[in-house]
């Protein structure tokens, strides 16, 4: 995880909680006609169904927890499965010609545009009328729907994010086992060094090698979930295609020092500001593509007073 996301859903939170507990009050319509029929799943709605649809991710391990101490096995899991994934009916959610709210309608809801895990892929949403022709991001089940059906609608356990981290990186990997950075919990703690030394060599002999290093920047408790994000989505390796760009932008920086920059309103009287002249906002850097790794880059340059 590159981006920190947290409020990405705040816009969505109220449909999307009303459209799952409306899936819930369904679902316990059946329980006298024996649709219904796991006694855990049973509870579970009736306990749980606020958190079950717009819980945080400790409240959805929480769930986790309640229903892996049900120690169910045999038909008994089988069932439960089998009737969470009806009451939870993800492929239903995301048939852009249902009627009523689905995924589309929450992802065109969504205040980020990037893939939190990369940041280096659009995560967006755009749509021709209400039902016509349009795309949106993958949606990633941070706890994957199939080891927990029930938490396939839970509105903080869907993350957009792109097609490369999703399916081609993550695939089965279960991130409640094997824990990984959370967009909408955990801290930015993975960061990017630009070798300050190995640029001002490349300037002098550009066939030198240039490099962005990934690193951990929080403490004890977030070291093995950084670690394994960093592995699973292949950070150390991803970046390395966009070395010319990122070459570019460090000369851009290079150039375009402050002294520089006052000096050049100052003779042509235009009063430009540093980030259109970059084509970067320091400050806005989440909402721009690579903005992560070209901050790192910025902020070596900026306080290595190259």
């Amino acid at each position: 995880m590159i981006i920190s996301m947290k409020d990405v859903w705040d816009a969505a939170k109220k449909k999307h909680r009303a459209y799952v507990l409306e899936k819930i009050a369904m679902a316990e319509q059946l329980v006298g006609k024996s649709a219904l029929t796991s006694q855990t799943l049973k509870d579970l709605l009736k306990q749980h169904a606020k958190d079950l649809a717009t819980g945080s991710p400790a409240t959805l391990r929480g769930l986790i927890n309640k229903v892996e101490a049900a120690a169910l096995s045999g038909d008994g899991l089988k069932t439960f499965h089998k009737e969470a994934s009806r009451v939870f009916n993800y492929d239903a959610f995301t048939n852009k010609d249902a009627i009523g709210w689905n995924a589309y309608d929450l992802c065109k809801l969504a205040n980020q545009t990037l893939c939190p895990y990369c940041h280096q892929s659009f995560a967006f949403t755009i749509q021709r009328g209400h039902r016509g022709r349009g795309f949106r991001p993958t949606i990633d089940h941070f706890y994957p729907k199939a080891e927990y059906p029930y938490l396939s609608l839970s509105l903080f356990n869907l993350v957009p994010s792109c097609y490369t981290c999703n399916a081609s990186l993550k695939g089965s990997i279960n991130f409640h086992t094997n824990p990984h950075l959370h967009p909408f919990e955990d801290e930015e703690v993975i960061d990017f060094v630009f070798d300050l030394d190995a640029y001002l060599a490349w300037r002098s002999a550009p066939t030198a090698d240039l490099e962005i290093k990934v690193r951990h920047i929080g403490g004890a408790s977030t070291a093995g979930k950084a670690d394994n994000s960093i592995r699973t989505f292949m950070l150390d390796e991803r970046y390395v295609p966009h070395m010319g760009h990122f070459s570019r932008f460090a000369e851009c920086v290079y150039h375009w020092s402050p002294d520089l920059l006052a000096i050049w309103k100052e003779t042509l009287k235009i009063d430009v500001s540093e980030a259109v002249l970059l084509n970067f906002d320091r400050e806005g850097y989440r909402d721009e593509m690579l903005g992560a790794v070209k901050r790192a880059i910025y902020d070596s340059l900026r306080n290595g007073s190259a």
